[in-house]
């Protein structure tokens, strides 16, 4: 079902944007993941898209000393769709 108005369209088909940090034996790839960074990641993925609704938010961790490890963002949500 998508909700409509006069100005946007909320479709219920669900984009995904992610933002990693990767850690290469101790050294970071960047300084940390970025939120924004997924937000847009994931408003990019369709055109028209101005916004996101109904959005989850998930963030995540995990290293195995010495050799490698992911810090990272992942965002979900519903597209808004500007007419």
């Amino acid at each position: 079902m998508n909700i409509k108005s006069n100005i946007h369209t909320v479709e219920n088909k669900r984009v995904i944007g992610k933002d990693t940090a990767h850690i290469i034996f101790f050294i970071p790839t960047k300084r940390a993941p970025n939120l924004k960074e997924a937000i847009d990641n994931a408003i990019e993925k369709k055109s028209g898209v101005v916004g996101l609704a109904d959005v989850t938010l998930k963030r995540g961790f995990w290293y195995i000393p010495g050799l490698y490890g992911k810090d990272y963002y992942v965002v979900e949500g519903n597209p808004i769709i500007e007419k």
